[in-house]
């Protein structure tokens, strides 16, 4: 009986112990969770990239025979975080890579996430406290079958199978435990809001911004839009491949976001982001510094200003230091708008007047002549047809091309031009006509003469 009664006690003592570490130790957690982070830009990106060097730096800890780990039913999310952190994938050379002991790994990172999802919300206290400390390890394959490669070139995938690391897996097991139950969606989208209130990632921005329209569509739209347009006001960085595509600034990621959402309180900024200075690498290797125009910004501008943008394309047009090949995109944008906008048809004007005198070109050898003729010809053939494009096209519309038309009529009198115009006329009455437009194709060409139906 004293036996007993001394057993009892022991116990009684160890999980009174047990409860006071644990106690203390959750106290720790929240205190950590309440400091605020106030490291900037360029120390919090070089903080992670220094954690994720050390992790993998790390020797391989995990052989193949050990490679299986408790899963759901027996371990702890803390304990399948430690796993997932530890994990070595650093052999990315498809040569020697694609092996047994990889594909296991493959499989076992799927498994980890797939058991921390199961656990519903039990898990997330663990995650919010893992992605806190801004540690990270990217994850890459060699395997034939998956390829998470592709975040590389910007694209963002809601339900990845396998991440490219451990923090998008991680908000992805968020997602689906708010998807999964009800109950737990607030918990969920507070433990994504609270990464997107810290993370200077432009791919977790996006990623987030997807996993919280899944939960909530348009809830949180003005949260992870104001965190979108933060990022963009930072410093522009240049970056080498020497930089992870995790960490780079990814800005036409993010003016996707915006574009998404026609989004115009960045336009200001995004004016004077619009051209760029950058060093170049030529064929001999020498570095040059080079004006261009930033792409992502463009297409932001001109997705959410539509015509309203050609003032503001039209001064950059102007800016001498530019190439033809970053004129010619703004010459593309304001060819959509001929007719309908005096800025655009400035430009193409402009570019009108050049090919009508390539066509014309004396004194030269008749070699010459003809590359002359033939790129006036390309542009011409080029604008002539953007003035017949289109077959649910307004009156309006059709009618100012028709003026339009008219005032480059009378700037050429090349046979072959003139009989191409005569072409774009009848096909604009052809748009104006609801009978006729039913067997119209989508695009035009002026070279060749409309079939007869």
């Amino acid at each position: 009986m004293k036996t007993i009664v001394t057993l009892l006690a022991v116990a009684t003592i160890s999980i009174a112990s047990t409860y006071f570490v644990v106690s203390n130790q959750k106290s720790t957690v929240r205190s950590e969770r309440t400091e605020s982070d106030s490291t900037k830009y360029k120390e919090q990106l070089a903080s992670m990239r220094s954690e994720n060097n050390a992790l993998k730096a790390r020797k391989p800890q995990v052989l193949v025979e050990q490679v299986v780990v408790p899963g759901a039913a027996t371990g702890s999310p803390q304990e399948i975080l430690d796993y997932l952190k530890e994990i070595d994938m650093s052999n990315t050379d498809r040569r020697t890579g694609d092996t047994d002991a990889h594909r296991i790994q493959v499989r076992q990172v799927i498994r980890q996430f797939e058991a921390l999802t199961a656990m519903g919300t039990d898990a997330l206290p663990a995650i919010e406290y893992f992605l806190s400390q801004n540690l990270d390890l990217e994850y890459k394959e060699n395997t034939s079958e998956i390829v998470s490669g592709n975040w590389s070139e910007g694209r963002i995938y809601p339900d990845p199978i396998f991440p490219p690391s451990l923090r998008i897996g991680l908000l992805n097991t968020v997602r689906h435990i708010g998807k999964r139950d009800a109950a737990a969606i607030s918990a969920a989208e507070q433990a994504l809001l609270g990464v997107l209130n810290k993370t200077r990632r432009a791919i977790e921005v996006a990623y987030i911004a997807q996993a919280l329209e899944d939960l909530s569509p348009e809830v949180h739209k003005e949260t992870y839009l104001l965190a979108t347009r933060d990022l963009l006001s930072l410093p522009i960085l240049e970056e080498g491949r020497e930089v992870s595509f995790l960490d780079r600034q990814n800005r036409g990621m993010l003016f996707n976001i915006l574009r998404q959402h026609k989004d115009t309180r960045f336009v200001d900024q995004a004016k004077t982001q619009l051209v760029r200075t950058g060093k170049q690498r030529q064929r001999d290797g020498k570095e040059i510094e080079v004006t261009y125009i930033d792409r992502s910004v463009l297409g932001y501008l001109t997705s959410v200003l539509g015509s309203k943008s050609m003032p503001i394309l039209r001064d950059v047009y102007d800016n001498a230091e530019l190439d033809d090949r970053n004129r010619s995109s703004i010459r593309q944008i304001a060819a959509g708008y001929m007719g309908t906008n005096a800025d655009a048809d400035i430009i193409v004007n402009s570019r009108m007047a050049e090919s009508f005198q390539m066509l014309v070109t004396e004194g030269a050898d008749a070699k010459k002549q003809k590359e002359n003729r033939d790129r006036g010809l390309s542009n011409v053939r080029y604008y002539l047809g953007k003035l017949g494009e289109g077959r649910n096209v307004t009156v309006e519309t059709i009618q100012s091309r028709q003026q339009y038309l008219s005032t480059l009529r009378v700037q050429t009198q090349d046979k072959e031009v003139l009989v191409w115009m005569d072409r774009v006329n009848q096909r604009l009455k052809d748009m104006g006509d609801p009978e006729k437009v039913k067997k119209l194709d989508g695009r035009f060409d002026p070279r060749r003469a409309p079939q007869k139906r």
